[in-house]
C-alpha cells in the first residue's frame, strides 16, 4: 500500500470494509455500497443533499505502478476513467450546498498522496461553516 498509494490506509477503513476474524485476520468483503455509488445511481435519498458537502476528487489521477505500459490499453483505460470521473464531478457540482475540490495527479487515496492539501481544504471548509446556535 505504501508504494502503490503513497501511504498506509487507516485501519478503520479496513475494519469498515472487511469482516475481521477473532485472530485479527482480514476476512471477506462486507459488500456495502459507497456514497459516490449512491449519488451516481441517483438513489432518492442522495439525489439532493441538503447539508454542506465537501467533495474532493483527484482528476486526472496519478498513474499507478501496476498500470499497463501498452499505449493503446493505457489510452483506453484513461478514456474510460476520464468519462467516469467527469460524470461524478458533474453530479456533485449539481448539489446545492456542495464545495467541489479537484486536485490533479493524486492517487485514489488522495488523503495519503496529497495530505497537506487535503487537510487544508477540509480545514477551510469546516471554518466556512456557520457556527451552531
Amino acid at each position: 500500500m505504501k508504494g502503490y498509494f503513497s501511504g498506509i490506509i487507516p485501519e478503520s477503513e479496513v475494519r469498515q470494509d472487511f469482516r475481521i476474524g477473532h485472530d485479527g485476520r482480514v476476512g471477506e468483503w462486507l459488500g456495502h455500497g459507497y456514497p459516490n455509488q449512491s449519488v451516481m445511481l441517483e438513489e432518492v435519498r442522495f439525489h439532493s443533499i441538503e447539508t454542506p458537502l465537501l467533495a474532493i476528487f483527484s482528476y486526472p489521477s496519478a498513474p499507478y505502478p501496476s498500470q499497463t505500459s501498452d499505449p493503446a490499453k493505457l489510452a483506453a483505460s484513461r478514456a474510460a476513467e476520464t468519462s467516469r470521473e467527469e460524470a461524478q464531478i458533474a453530479i456533485f457540482r449539481e448539489q446545492p450546498h456542495a464545495k467541489v475540490i479537484v486536485i490533479p495527479n493524486a492517487t485514489h487515496y488522495i488523503f495519503l498522496s496529497r495530505e497537506e492539501e487535503v487537510i487544508s481544504q477540509i480545514s477551510d471548509f469546516v471554518n466556512s461553516l456557520p457556527a451552531e446556535r
